[in-house]
């Protein structure tokens, strides 16, 4: 466990092991800053795609502030975990208001910003400043737990604290911290991987304790299993010959917050309902169908989140007109500017 051996290690092998991403190198704060939140809950693969259109329609801090809380959940469509974006927002205001829109330098400062936690505030200092302070994601926590043979719950203060010595001590015998945060990051997506990780060839093998008590399989501690709660959500996207429908934004406290959806039933068990109670259901919320109405389709779909399963049937129902009330409606022939869950998302694009 010598955290010296363990940087010189680390470093020899991510040279010859390079990770390409279209934010590596960079200096910029704001870039750097906006690819952290990226990556938290995405896969590289998938990010690569939303980090080079959200900096090319928000280049600057100050494009991203001035922008509004539907065009940044628009651009963020499909990432999902949409309080990221959220909070990115409401930090570039507040980066704007409180540092005059130039991006903190001393880590308290960065942490402040909603959004902003113990890992991105460390990739920022470390990427954009050269600051040594070690990000701690997953990947990380389970290569220092390994190498360390660290037993405790690392969703635990006292098995962070352990992992955190570690790295303090290992990038204190590193001159550049953002290679040595960049190599343990790409050590963990690459190297040593949940499970079944090819530890012959891995060079740390000599000196990882898990390996040499033929621990590898259970470190780190395995979590909990969190039991998700099935929800049961009915959509009616009600189409009349003008192409209008009626839709309105989710300003709850809940799943998809700011982002919008069809009229919406959410049951305690599948619903399925006729045309009639179709009907019946819109009348009730304030919402009259004029002339014939016809079901065209129904689409049964899920969408598993890290604490929910939503089971849903879409519906698509049209009528001639239909008349409403309630301020939150919104009647429009024009989706394409606002941003839908991702399940809404798949259906609208064969159904626009």
């Amino acid at each position: 466990m010598d955290p010296k051996l363990f940087n010189r290690q680390l470093l020899k092998w991510h040279k010859s092991h390079p990770r390409p991403m279209p934010w590596l190198g960079l200096s910029d704060p704001y870039k750097i800053w906006v690819s952290e939140i990226i990556l938290q809950q995405t896969r590289v693969e998938q990010g690569w795609n939303y980090y080079l259109n959200f900096t090319e329609k928000f280049p600057t801090i100050r494009a991203l502030a001035e922008a509004s809380q539907d065009s940044v959940l628009k651009q963020w469509e499909g990432l999902g975990y949409y309080s990221r974006a959220r909070n990115i927002h409401k930090a570039a205001n507040e980066i704007m208001i409180t540092h005059k829109g130039v991006f903190p330098k001393h880590y308290d400062d960065v942490i402040s910003l909603p959004g902003i936690g113990p890992y991105t505030a460390a990739a920022v200092m470390s990427f954009a400043y050269g600051a040594k302070y070690p990000v701690i994601d997953g990947n990380v926590l389970r290569i220092v737990s390994r190498y360390c043979s660290i037993g405790e719950d690392l969703t635990k203060v006292k098995g962070r604290k352990k992992v955190l010595k570690f790295l303090e001590q290992a990038m204190d015998h590193t001159k550049d911290a953002a290679v040595f945060n960049q190599a343990i990051m790409n050590f963990g997506a690459l190297q040593c991987l949940p499970a079944n990780p090819n530890c012959s060839v891995c060079p740390l093998r000599k000196n990882c304790v898990a390996l040499s008590k033929d621990l590898v399989a259970i470190l780190p501690r395995a979590k909990v299993k969190i039991k998700k709660k099935k929800r049961y959500f009915t959509y009616i996207d009600l189409v009349d010959f003008s192409a209008n429908r009626i839709i309105n934004r989710r300003d709850e406290k809940d799943i998809w917050k700011g982002l919008y959806e069809f009229v919406l039933k959410e049951t305690s068990a599948e619903w399925s309902p006729n045309s009639a109670q179709i009907v019946n259901y819109l009348k009730e919320i304030g919402i009259t169908p004029k002339g014939e109405t016809e079901v065209l389709a129904r689409l049964k779909m899920k969408r598993i989140l890290t604490h929910q399963l939503i089971i849903a049937e879409i519906i698509t129902i049209r009528c001639d007109n239909f008349e409403y009330k309630g301020e939150k409606l919104l009647v429009t022939n024009r989706l394409q500017g606002y941003a839908f869950p991702k399940l809404l998302d798949l259906y609208l694009q064969t159904n626009l």
